[in-house]
């Protein structure tokens, strides 16, 4: 009978490679969960402490201790990773804050594992910043303004009134181990190895926020029938009525003057029941304020009026100041006693050639270049508003050279080097207060005159000044007991008769003011959630049966079943009825499977992810402000190196093609590892690896990688075969001892090898402490306090690589705000 060892042969095989989840072939992963009770959930990786002492015993860094120290020894001489025993810092030690990394190494080499999130500065000294002089040293960022003894004990006396803090700690693998397996035909040339591509991938935890509807308030004002308001007014013949008019007195105006000193008739024709009295004054501001007083009472008057108005023309004066002299004369700053009487309509004209101030403004001048208040026609409005009512007790009429005059249609109007004197400042006075015009260019006055007495005569009798302005369908008008419904207009407080009521007539008006519609329906601005909905009337809260709220497709209101009462105060206070969000983004692509969701604490599956885009749909949507917490593995780039060699060197006769089509995959070699072309990668594609086996005569198995030596698993035939049994030196299986039947001509060997060995590890996660806040950092490996560390910041690196299968544990212990 042929020995075992005769009969092996060399055949080609597939070698199955998977990844075990968040430890093999991927990032170190850690897990972090807050938990508000550590006394019902004493497992929780972050733990919140009650206040506690400072200074107690348990220093977290040992002055004795080598560049990143365990930590400090708590009562019972064990490290708790608790925060309540984690004690105060003892003395010096060093809390680790090196700056040096290690520089990040192809997989399979001791680089820096690549983790997320951190990027805090290095930690203080732990001394306290407010007292430099306290000792105490804590490079892991206790800050106590306290004396801590320098022998490590932690036996400082606290002068600082308790803490309450919380501790989080985060796992990560010390390395990413890959299962893989190999086969041996017995006597074969080649040996296989089977893997799948894969892309990077990082463990991410992510906290998002559901909307809150915003919140609206919509204002009302009731309505209300208004106030009924009666006044009466009597129609008195013989109201006073004081004219004052102001004649250009220049040298051009001779024609003119003696043209109106002879139509005193046409002037009062209208008026001539009136009180009257006439005041003449000139248009040069060096005259008196008053040429003369005509009153009615007076005998003669049409001689006076002659004589007052044909008193001659003053060659010397140029510079017609009408607006001034106007204001001069009816103030009667100039006289024993101002002429104007109580309660009388007043009524100003003013006849000249050319414009107020010459050409327009040009002689009211100061000598910088200014011109003055009486240059524009304000000047005499606004004095006839602060006396009487301007457009119905005082008016100012014109017999002048009108803007919409041409010099053909007015050719006595005054014309020099400056231009056409057209009216154009005094022609505003008129148009402001609405009085009457005609041309000074006119041969006769009369018919000017006659309309200027016409509309005097309106604001004397004809126009009532109402107290407010009236809701017009309330309006009635009585003149005697009749009603009138006609012959006149109301234009806001103005009552003005077409044909003024007869002398004595007695008129009564009565109406309503400030009506407004009342309503039981009050329109929303928004669409409100009908149940975060509350309505106060004049500042009272209405009550649910008193209203209905009503919400249709394009609009929404409150409905009060009957009317709230006249200008009552109306607010509607409701939360807004935005659609709540059932999408949210994680940002990132995102690993099938690894998702987990909680929705305000509590775990839910009821969700959809999509992987390409990391978009997570819940099916009906989480509730209004909802907390969302994501925790999941992002996908990052494509792995496109993998760690490979035989018995520590490359490979003889390596080719490499698809494990299910055997299609041939384009690569290079190259430092150990290959290098699969960027074309070639599919996310889960498998492909083997071929070679030669150079061991194919010993009954042994050739691995390509250094195995893990409790992994190591030997099949052959119906027969799995381990250690003792199995022997191995490096990366060679001895199987002699396994005693496999003799028909036995394939073996495999199934084992994990470490792909990628770490050595730097970042903790992550929101709220970590500033560098100048209160912190304690612990390190452990495989549970034990860990040495030969730096730490800076948040990031933690070995000075060599950890033994294969450890797991590096990093506490963090800081104030819980």
């Amino acid at each position: 009978m042929k020995s075992f060892s005769a009969r092996i042969f060399a055949t080609l095989a597939t070698l199955g490679l998977g990844l075990a989840p968040a430890a093999c072939g991927e990032k170190p992963s850690f897990k972090e969960q807050e938990v508000t009770d550590h006394r019902t959930n004493a497992d929780s990786t972050v733990r919140k402490t009650p206040a506690i002492p400072i200074g107690g015993k348990g220093g977290v860094d040992d002055p004795a201790a080598t560049k990143g120290g365990a930590p400090g020894a708590s009562d019972d001489g064990a490290t708790d990773a608790g925060p309540a025993d984690a004690g105060t810092p003892g003395g010096d030690g060093d809390g680790g804050d090196a700056s040096s990394t290690h520089q990040d190494g192809a997989p399979g080499a001791h680089g820096d594992n690549p983790s997320s999130g951190g990027d805090s500065s290095s930690t203080t000294n732990g001394r306290d910043p407010k007292d430099p002089n306290a000792t105490g040293t804590n490079e892991g960022g206790l800050n106590f303004p306290t004396t801590v003894p320098a022998n490590g004990t932690g036996e400082g006396t606290p002068n600082l009134p308790p803490r309450k803090t919380m501790a989080r700690e985060q796992s990560f693998p010390a390395d990413a181990q890959t299962n893989a397996e190999v086969t041996k035909a017995l006597d074969d040339p080649y040996s296989t190895q089977t893997i799948a591509l894969r892309r990077n991938a990082t463990d991410r935890a992510k906290s998002l926020h559901q909307i809150t509807r915003p919140l609206a308030t919509d204002t009302f004002t009731q309505g209300t029938a208004g106030d009924a308001i009666s006044e009466s007014f009597d129609q008195v013949a013989g109201r006073l009525l004081d004219i004052l008019v102001v004649i250009d007195d220049s040298y051009s105006m001779a024609e003119e003057q003696a043209n109106l000193a002879t139509k005193l008739a046409p002037l009062l024709s209208s008026v001539s029941t009136a009180d009257w009295q006439i005041a003449v004054t000139t248009t040069d501001p060096n005259e008196p304020c008053l040429r003369a007083l005509i009153k009615k009472s007076d005998t003669d008057i049409a001689t006076k009026f002659k004589n007052a108005i044909n008193a001659g023309v003053d060659h010397a004066h140029d510079k017609e100041m009408p607006i001034l002299t106007a204001v001069k004369s009816l103030k009667g700053d100039c006289l024993t006693q101002p002429w104007i009487r109580k309660d009388s309509n007043i009524s100003v004209l003013i006849v000249s050639d050319e414009d107020n101030c010459s050409y327009k403004g040009y002689d009211c001048v100061d000598n910088k270049g200014n011109y003055q208040p009486w240059a524009y026609a304000d000047y005499l409005v606004n004095y006839l508003a602060s006396i009487r009512d301007v457009g119905k007790t005082a008016r100012v009429h014109g017999i002048l050279w009108h803007p919409s005059q041409t010099h053909a249609q007015c050719p006595t109007g005054w014309v020099d080097d400056l231009g056409e004197h057209r009216a154009w400042y005094t022609s505003k006075a008129v148009d402001a207060t609405g009085g009457t015009w005609g041309s000074i260019c006119d041969a006769d006055y009369s018919a000017t005159l006659n309309n200027i007495s016409k509309n005097i005569l309106v604001t004397l009798n004809s126009k009532f000044m109402l107290q407010q302005a009236p809701d017009m369908s309330s309006l009635r008008v009585f003149v005697g007991a009749a009603e009138v419904t006609t012959g006149f207009t109301v234009t806001g407080r103005l009552l003005e008769f077409a044909t003024p009521p007869a002398d004595g007539a007695k008129i009564t008006v009565t109406y309503r003011h400030g009506s407004t519609p009342t309503a039981k329906s009050f329109p929303l601005r928004f669409k409100p959630v009908a149940d975060k909905l509350s309505v106060t009337v004049n500042g009272q809260l209405a009550q649910p049966s008193d209203y209905q709220v009503t919400i249709n497709a394009a609009d929404q209101s409150v409905d009060f079943f009957a009317y709230p009462a006249d200008k009552a105060a109306i607010a509607v206070a409701y939360t807004r009825d935005v659609a709540l969000n059932t999408q949210f983004a994680l940002g990132e692509p995102a690993r099938a499977g690894s998702l987990t969701v909680r929705v305000n604490g509590v775990a839910t599956t009821d969700f959809t992810l999509q992987e390409a885009t990391g978009v997570v749909t819940f099916p009906a949507a989480p509730a209004e402000s909802a907390t969302l917490d994501f925790a999941y593995t992002a996908v990052g780039s494509p792995v496109l190196i993998y760690p490979f060699a035989v018995d520590g060197a490359a490979p003889v006769d390596l080719a490499v093609f698809d494990a299910d089509t055997g299609a041939p995959v384009k690569f290079t070699y190259a430092v150990r590892s290959v290098v699969i072309d960027p074309s070639e990668f599919v996310e889960g594609r498998r492909i083997t690896f071929r070679y030669d086996n150079l061991a194919r005569q010993d009954f042994s198995v050739e691995l390509p990688n250094a195995p893990v030596l409790a992994s190591v698993v030997v099949h052959g035939g119906q027969k799995d075969c381990v250690a003792p049994a199995v022997k191995v030196t490096g990366t060679t299986v001895a199987v002699d001892g396994c005693g496999f039947a003799d028909d036995v001509t394939t073996v495999s060997v199934r084992y994990n090898f470490v792909a990628a060995r770490y050595q730097a590890f970042t903790f992550t996660g929101d709220k970590l402490p500033a560098s100048n806040a209160y912190q304690v950092w612990n390190v452990f490996v495989n549970g034990m306090p860990a040495t030969g560390f730096t730490r800076t910041a948040n990031v933690v690196s070995f000075d060599a690589p950890l033994a294969p299968g450890a797991v590096v544990k990093i506490q963090l212990i800081q104030d819980d705000n």
